[in-house]
């Protein structure tokens, strides 16, 4: 009887219940999506065809050499890099899913001096984003050796620089690896945004994977 009468006086906030319910239909849908998924190696994607009802997933492991904290200085700046993997899809305006790598990044200047200080940290500065929003670029690889993507670079002031990455490991069996870290305005990136602002993170650097 007292937990009748306290669900009978409790009223209901309508903003809640309305989220409650977006929040349920939401899920619904990705559940839903998923399993309707068609699992494929995206070693085979083809841009040719129909990527309907298809998830592009990472079955050969290329992305696990880069997937970890990379770490390199370019003059008086210390870059940090942490790679991770993440799913982009399905959505209800996108109907296929694919693996990206996502990176959240760091740059220090005078690391390990009095004068050390954080010029850019993503992970901070955007932290009210998920790693795959916040990620300054959704890269893929498919020989486990090259990285490549569009590249936005977000710690830059008031605006970004937009490039491609390309992060590229020198010895795939040395032991640490170490990768070169170029970033190039040219093609489609080059003329959407002209005279757009310098990069702030290093376009050309090498970097080790951490332990």
């Amino acid at each position: 009887m007292i937990m009748i009468r306290i669900m009978i006086k409790t009223k209901v906030n309508p903003t809640i219940m309305k989220t409650y319910l977006i929040t349920l239909i939401s899920l619904f849908f990705a559940l839903n999506t998923w399993a309707q998924l068609q699992t494929v190696n995206m070693n085979t994607r083809d841009n040719s065809q129909d990527h309907s009802g298809k998830y592009y997933k990472d079955i050969d492991d290329n992305f696990d050499p880069f997937i970890g904290v990379w770490q390199g200085t370019h003059q008086n700046t210390t870059m940090i890099i942490d790679i991770s993997k993440a799913v982009l899809g399905p959505s209800p305006s996108n109907n296929y899913a694919q693996d990206f790598l996502v990176i959240d990044i760091q740059l220090i200047e005078g690391m390990g001096t009095p004068m050390e200080m954080v010029i850019c940290n993503t992970a901070a500065a955007y932290s009210h984003f998920d790693k795959l929003i916040r990620s300054i670029t959704h890269a893929t690889t498919y020989d486990g050796v090259t990285m490549s993507g569009f590249l936005d670079d977000n710690c830059h002031p008031g605006n970004s620089a937009g490039g491609i990455v390309v992060m590229n490991i020198q010895n795939p069996q040395a032991s640490p690896l170490t990768a070169t870290w170029e970033i190039e305005k040219k093609g489609i990136v080059a003329k959407t945004y002209p005279g757009e602002p310098d990069f702030v993170i290093p376009t050309s650097i090498v970097l080790t994977k951490q332990p």
